[in-house]
């Protein structure tokens, strides 16, 4: 039977886990802990009779148990009713819970394979029939099969036992023939037949891996034998030594290069000969050879001094000219007598590979001390920095031109002027209307010089019904398509250089040749060739590199000078 409650219900809702208490609703974690207060309740249920406090679990004020109330004594369990406005509430007694109080932990039958069902506290405990086990009945003692080795397992009361596959024994099956392993030296066991097989580790073998490199110990004269990977180490008892222990401390004589040994019970010591040193006398001053770039060494006592040979030097003759590179910009560096010589890739020059000085695509060529610039057409200047057309300063589509000291306009047909700015007049006004007029203009858009056929920059110009090419010099041709250094004029490997160029009137161009050393003339005609006593460096591969690098002039010359410093 269920217990009525009397009291008000005034605030709405007072969940699990909420006594009321004094007026205020207060959570608890156990009925027997302290009181956690919460925030202030204006209302709550009270029992009318007793004054006392209750525990609510698992209630709720929502009045879902619309048109009952406690007089039909609706709480199972001695769960305690409450009557509310639209309903009732039951308050239920541990374990029980359900709007009614009906249900309980066991209502759920957890319990499997027909274990029965008891209550402990608000949770339950199954009790198993045999041979079942586990929380909930679930399992019985051969699921999972605790046999191992393929054994089969049986139930025999709340117990198992296994029947085992020959040649295995044991409670669980688990005894064989590799158990316990009779591999020795971490072997391997493996079942063979009804015996075993052991799979040995290097570097141990026999039946059970039992031999090895220490069994029977090589090691003389009680040494101890320890394995060192695939072979041994012997650990010798003084005055013993060697590989084997075999041999004493000076016998034979462990010290080098005609040292003498003396030893005590233990130890030995070496009086070693000038200049050897060291333990066992293996040591000296110039073994391994420390004087690089072939310096000879020169014992010292226990030091040493080395011969350079040049270019080199430095206590070890570990330096020279170009270490470090001095040449810059990817220049490759020449020892030379007490110098260097650096031959420089394209645009770079001068004797540590600077930047080229010569703008707007300048050619600069090495003088004694300076430089000199060879501009392309229409730059001039010290360094090419001067072209008069910059600002543009021909009209109407005129062609401008530039020479040293003013610019040239080349005017469109029909325009004229120094800068091409005026138009040809034609007295009769109607002519400039009519059919020929604009056949004329017409005409222009498809004149021959569009195409511009002349080659290195030409101005093409129209002459009537053709057209010529006006070329900058040294170029000649129909089209421009000639110059002084093609073929190449230069004898014995001089290189061709055009030294100025202009247009018509406006600084004539003409060549130059750069001669090797040896050469002179105006095409290098006079003198004879260089000629080297190491025949074997004209075929080398550096000679081959020089010889094929697109830097001729540059790289003759240097060529000239390395041939120098070898003879």
């Amino acid at each position: 039977m269920g217990k009525k409650l009397a009291g008000k219900r005034k605030n709405k809702n007072c969940f699990v886990s909420i006594i009321i208490h004094n007026g205020q609703c207060e959570t608890v974690q156990d009925e027997k802990e302290t009181i956690a207060q919460s925030k202030p309740r204006t209302d709550y249920f009270q029992d009318d009779s007793t004054k006392r406090d209750f525990l609510a679990r698992n209630v709720s004020f929502e009045g879902e148990n619309h048109g009952r109330s406690c007089e039909e004594d609706p709480c199972k369990n001695n769960g305690m009713c409450i009557d509310s406005e639209n309903g009732f509430m039951c308050i239920c007694q541990s374990p029980y819970f359900g709007k009614a109080c009906e249900e309980n932990p066991c209502s759920s039958i957890p319990c499997k394979n027909g274990g029965e069902c008891q209550i402990e506290g608000e949770t339950y405990k199954c009790i198993c029939k045999i041979p079942y086990i586990g929380d909930r009945c679930e399992r019985d003692p051969c699921t999972p099969n605790p046999c191992e080795n393929e054994g089969k397992c049986r139930v025999d009361g709340d117990h198992f036992n296994c029947t085992c596959v020959y040649p295995y024994s044991g409670d669980m099956c688990e005894i064989g023939p590799c158990y316990p392993n009779p591999c020795q030296n971490d072997g391997e066991c493996e079942i063979d037949g009804e015996s075993f097989k052991c799979m040995c580790k290097n570097p141990f073998i026999g039946d059970t891996c039992e031999s090895g490199p220490c069994y029977p110990n090589p090691c003389q004269n009680d040494g101890e034998c320890e394995i060192d990977g695939e072979s041994f180490k012997c650990m010798c008892k003084n005055p013993f030594i060697g590989d084997t222990c075999e041999s004493e401390l000076c016998s034979p004589n462990p010290c080098l290069n005609n040292g003498t040994c003396t030893h005590d019970e233990a130890n030995f010591e070496c009086s070693c000969i000038s200049p050897f040193y060291g333990i066992i006398c293996d040591k000296s001053p110039c073994e391994p050879n420390p004087c690089l770039n072939d310096g000879m060494c020169m014992s010292d006592g226990e030091k040493f001094k080395c011969m350079c040979k040049p270019p080199f030097y430095g206590e070890r003759c570990e330096k020279d000219n170009c270490t470090p590179n001095p040449c810059l910009n990817g220049g490759r560096c020449f020892n030379m007598r007490g110098n260097f010589q650096c031959i420089c890739p394209f645009p770079f020059y001068g004797e540590k590979c600077t930047p080229n000085p010569c703008l707007n695509g300048g050619k600069c060529l090495n003088e004694k001390g300076s430089f000199k610039c060879i501009c392309p057409h229409s730059f001039y200047g010290e360094r090419c920095e001067i072209n008069h057309c910059t600002s543009n300063p021909c009209l109407n589509g005129g062609k401008c031109l530039s020479g040293r000291e003013k610019f040239h306009c080349l005017c469109p047909l029909y325009f004229h002027g120094e800068r091409c700015e005026k138009l040809m007049e034609i007295t009769t006004q109607n002519f400039r209307t009519s059919t020929l007029m604009t056949a004329m203009w017409t005409t222009i858009s498809t004149n021959p010089c569009d195409s511009n056929p002349c080659k290195n920059d030409g101005i093409c110009k129209i002459d009537g019904e053709k057209m010529n090419c006006l070329c900058f010099t040294p170029f000649y041709g129909e089209y421009c398509e000639n110059d002084p250094c093609h073929p190449n004029p230069c004898r014995n490997l001089g290189t061709c250089e055009i030294t100025a160029r202009g247009f018509e009137g406006y600084d004539q161009g003409t060549y130059r040749c750069s001669c090797p050393e040896s050469f002179s003339g105006l095409n290098c005609e006079i003198g004879n060739e260089v000629k080297t006593t190491t025949q074997n460096f004209r075929t080398s591969t550096l000679m081959t590199t020089i010889w094929t690098t697109p830097y001729t002039s540059k790289y003759l010359f240097n060529v000239y000078i390395l041939l120098q410093v070898l003879t």
